[in-house]
């Protein structure tokens, strides 16, 4: 009887080790699926950081270029007054390479980090306003509606946004407001051309 009881005590214990151990394999289990994933979200984070680093190398180089050589807009402006564009955006890196590229080729450039500085800068003497979306202190729709109710009615105006779907009573007021609206990325020879296009369209 005495030996029976033993064995019973002795099967209970390894049922509940037993037991304990599939709970700490199933932990175990959910925890690598856990490690597995985010090992994964860095791998894609990773692949984007490299096509970015590789997309400014390109920036980078076709920058140093065009710094060699005059553009064909440097050389129509030459002796003459030269279209000046406000650039507003909240990412200083953005705005700097904006910034560059435009003066590369032949414009005056002014730049706001925010839509106070922008209000600031706006004052007069622009020939064109391009505006990021999403500032922290109003949106774009916000403050081109106070550009255009102060002295820009009729200067042409771009809103840069990585929002592939806006709202579209949004669209409808910039478009009312002859806002263009251009979808991030943007860089290089296509910021150029589009600037060439928003310039022209306001003046035919």
């Amino acid at each position: 009887m005495h030996r029976k009881e033993n064995c019973l005590r002795r099967a209970r214990e390894v049922a509940g080790r037993a037991e304990r151990l599939s709970k700490l394999s199933q932990h175990f289990g959910e925890e690598a699926e856990r490690l597995a994933e985010e090992a994964a979200q860095c791998l894609r984070h990773a692949r984007n950081i490299c096509a970015r680093a590789k997309s400014c190398a390109d920036e980078a180089l076709r920058l140093l270029t065009m710094a060699d050589r005059p553009s064909s807009f440097q050389r129509s402006v030459a002796g003459a007054a030269r279209p000046t564009i406000l650039v507003i955006d909240d990412d200083d890196s953005l705005i700097t390479t904006f910034a560059l590229t435009l003066r590369l080729e032949g414009y005056q450039v002014r730049t706001a980090l925010s839509a106070a500085h922008a209000l600031a800068q706006a004052q007069s003497g622009l020939d064109a306003i391009i505006i990021d979306h999403h500032l922290p202190e109003a949106d774009g729709l916000g403050l081109l509606r106070a550009l255009r109710a102060r002295c820009h009615s009729t200067t042409p105006v771009a809103i840069v946004t990585g929002d592939n779907c806006l709202n579209e009573d949004v669209s409808k007021e910039l478009s009312d407001l002859g806002a263009q609206v251009w979808l991030k990325p943007i860089w290089g020879a296509e910021l150029v051309k589009r600037i060439g296009r928003l310039m022209s369209a306001s003046s035919s």
